[in-house]
């Protein structure tokens, strides 16, 4: 039995088995190594997607109106996202075609399918004459007003201007 361990071919035959199993076993982590870096770079291209969409940017973009309200009049972002110095807000103006009440109505209709609570107006600052919406870490003021001077029918007699902030902001604006 001795003398068959001694020979070269056994010999061989073993050290062939053993870079096959060595063989093996790098396939196998390379593989691992491979499926690791597929998910955490799916991981990293999630979680950037996430930090680089603005919630108060998308929160405004969500806003579903009536056709009768016109197309955007104006919209203005201002501030850092981070809170550096001042909070992002963002602010959109609509014109409508409709009456204050039923502007209000369908802007209201809007937030709440999107699952914006109503608050009363102390539990947002600056709500002065506007309504008052919280979601998550945002808030939202929305007014409707009518038109200074708005004569001829075909005009849009109603604006409607919403401002979105995070509740950061908020604490800020109110001091």
């Amino acid at each position: 039995m001795s003398s068959r361990a001694q020979s070269p071919s056994n010999r061989i035959r073993s050290e062939l088995a053993s870079d096959y199993r060595r063989i093996v076993r790098l396939k196998t982590a390379s593989v691992a190594v491979i499926v690791a870096a597929v998910l955490v770079m799916t991981g990293v291209v999630v979680v950037a997607g996430d930090l680089r969409t603005d919630p108060t940017l998308r929160a405004v973009d969500e806003i579903t109106v009536p056709d009768w309200v016109s197309g955007i009049v104006n919209e203005s972002v201002e501030g850092s996202r981070w809170c550096v110095e001042s909070c992002r807000r963002r602010t959109r103006t609509w014109d409508s075609y409709g009456s204050v009440q039923a502007t209000a109505e369908a802007f209201g209709s809007s937030l709440t399918e999107l699952s914006w609570e109503e608050r009363p107006q102390r539990s947002c600052p600056g709500a002065v004459g506007a309504s008052c919406w919280v979601r998550d870490d945002l808030f939202a003021l929305l007014w409707v007003l009518p038109q200074q001077a708005c004569d001829d029918s075909e005009d849009a007699c109603v604006r409607a201007v919403i401002l979105v902030a995070s509740n950061v902001a908020g604490s800020r604006l109110s001091e």
